[in-house]
């Protein structure tokens, strides 16, 4: 039988090991702070839109509600329309995979035409967020069933 050093628990309330502990904690660390960063991408894109009525608007889903909602990011488009935004950050290159869950493919189905994925990659956790240059991310927006072959797993965007 093996035996682990037990430091924390999941939100069922089940032990987990302190490595796995510890590792969910900084990817959720980098997943907040990929998340601030798009909040204030979408409100800066909507302040130079001359739309500071709905960049007072944009809201963070995920922190306010939860992470169940299939989206971390409420926010508009060029037009005032409604957009769905998921946040994937890793600290690693492009081509490394991501995790997403059956919820976000589904809510992406739900949205198709007003859902997006906003990758990004190579984040720094040491550098200021408005340090971090366009070049670090791409969007894909999209049913997200029509981008990926296979059920929730972990997925290459290159």
């Amino acid at each position: 039988m093996d035996c682990f050093l037990v430091s924390a628990k999941n939100q069922n309330g089940c032990p987990v090991s302190s490595r796995i502990y510890k590792k969910n904690k900084v990817r959720k660390i980098i997943g907040d702070k990929g998340e601030i960063f798009v909040l204030e991408y979408e409100k800066n894109k909507l302040i130079k839109l001359g739309r500071d009525d709905l960049a007072n608007q944009v809201e963070h889903v995920s922190e306010i509600q939860g992470d169940g909602t299939g989206y971390d990011i409420r926010s508009f488009d060029e037009a005032g329309d409604e957009i769905y935004i998921e946040v994937k950050t890793t600290t690693a290159p492009r081509n490394k995979p991501f995790n997403i869950s059956w919820v976000e493919i589904e809510r992406s189905k739900i949205e198709a035409n007003k859902y997006y994925l906003y990758r990004i990659y190579n984040f720094d956790l040491n550098k200021h967020l408005r340090a971090h240059a366009r070049s670090i991310f791409f969007t894909i927006q999209a049913a997200l069933v029509r981008c990926l072959p296979y059920p929730a797993a972990r997925y290459i965007f290159v």
